[in-house]
């Protein structure tokens, strides 16, 4: 069974914007337009995941599934990015990072409490922030999450028990 944590984007500043759970859009000054399907399309691959207020900073790799085995690249101290799901982004979509629920990498999630942030930030420079909304349980079989496309950005984070 794993953990997983649902956040959907508050912020998108500066070029720089992403979800747990979080069900509120809220762009800054320098974003012309604050319907989000006439902005241009912002996104990144992610390279760093940031919380805060439980003292997260982990470099972000590409996640790889390989077939042969059944089995995805993991290992302490990186978060990591399920390379078929969608990029951080200002518009829609289901980013999906993942890692180990040890001290040094995401065992500290299980602390976040309703409305905590969590920023992403990519390799080109944006910064996603996002919300906490809610955690809920899912097997390792289900793997419907991965190919979910809502009409707005979050990001789901799974880790183990």
């Amino acid at each position: 069974m794993f953990l997983y944590l649902l956040l959907t984007p508050i912020v998108f500043a500066g070029w720089l914007g992403g979800q747990i759970i979080a069900d509120s859009y809220k762009p800054v000054a320098n974003v012309i337009s604050t319907n989000i399907y006439y902005q241009r399309k912002i996104s990144g691959q992610p390279s760093r995941l940031i919380v805060d207020r439980l003292g997260i900073s982990l470099p972000v790799e590409e996640g790889i599934y390989n077939a042969a085995d059944d089995s995805w690249n993991l290992s302490n101290g990186v978060a990591y990015y399920a390379n078929m799901t969608d990029l951080p982004n200002n518009q829609k979509g289901s980013t999906f990072l993942y890692g180990h629920n040890q001290d040094d990498t995401l065992a500290k999630l299980g602390e976040l409490a309703v409305g905590d942030t969590i920023v992403i930030e990519t390799k080109n420079n944006h910064k996603f922030t996002y919300r906490y909304e809610k955690d809920d349980y899912i097997m390792p079989d289900q793997t419907g999450i991965l190919y979910e496309h809502p009409n707005k950005p979050r990001v789901v984070i799974p880790t183990c028990e």
